[in-house]
C-alpha cells in the first residue's frame, strides 16, 4: 500500500460512504456540454510539447532541406559532349595522352553513354503518368514482337514481354 492510499484510508473512515473518485490525469480536462449531455474527457498536449501538426511540419522541413542539399537535385547532369571532353582533357589525371586517357574514352562510350541515354529516356517517359503508361505499353508490345525472332530473342529480357505478366502468363 502506498503512502497516498494510506492517507486516503485515514481521511475517510469506513462508514459506508462511497470512495473518492480518482483524480484525472494532468493531461485530461473535461469539456462542458451546453445541452446537458455527460462531460467528455479531452486529451490536451502537455505544455511545451509540440503538437502533431508541428511535428509533421518539422519533419517535412527536415526532409525538404536534406533533399535540397543533394547535388543531383539542383545540378544539371553532364551532357555526353561534356563527359567525353572530361575523359579526353579533364584534370583528373596529369597525363595528356596514353592508355589511361584511352581507357577513360572507352569508359565514356561503353558505360556512360548507354547509361545516360537510357536514364534520359526513362526520365522523359516518366515525366507524366499518361506518357509513362503509353511508353510502357508500347515497349511491352515491341519487345513481345521482337521476342518472336529467334536470334533477337536472346537480347530481349523476359520481363519486357506480355507473356511474363499476369493474366497473360496464365495462358501459356
Amino acid at each position: 500500500m502506498s503512502e497516498h492510499d494510506a492517507a486516503l484510508e485515514t481521511a475517510a473512515p469506513d462508514s459506508g460512504q462511497q470512495e473518492t473518485p480518482a483524480l484525472p490525469s494532468p493531461r485530461a480536462t473535461t469539456a462542458a456540454n451546453p445541452e446537458g449531455e455527460p462531460e467528455v474527457e479531452v486529451d490536451r498536449p502537455r505544455a511545451g510539447w509540440p503538437t502533431v501538426s508541428d511535428r509533421r511540419q518539422g519533419a517535412l522541413h527536415a526532409v525538404t532541406t536534406a533533399a535540397a542539399e543533394l547535388r543531383f537535385v539542383h545540378e544539371q547532369p553532364a551532357s555526353l559532349k561534356q563527359s567525353l571532353a572530361l575523359a579526353r582533357q579533364g584534370a583528373w589525371t596529369t597525363t595528356r595522352t596514353g592508355p589511361l586517357r584511352r581507357a577513360a574514352v572507352v569508359h565514356v562510350w561503353c558505360i556512360q553513354v548507354p547509361v545516360l541515354v537510357i536514364g534520359a529516356l526513362i526520365a522523359w517517359a516518366a515525366r507524366t503518368p499518361g506518357r509513362l503508361w503509353t511508353v510502357a505499353l508500347l515497349v511491352l508490345t515491341v519487345a513481345t514482337a521482337l521476342d518472336q525472332i529467334p536470334v533477337v530473342r536472346l537480347f530481349v529480357p523476359e520481363f519486357l514481354t506480355w507473356p511474363y505478366w499476369p493474366p497473360f502468363c496464365w495462358f501459356n
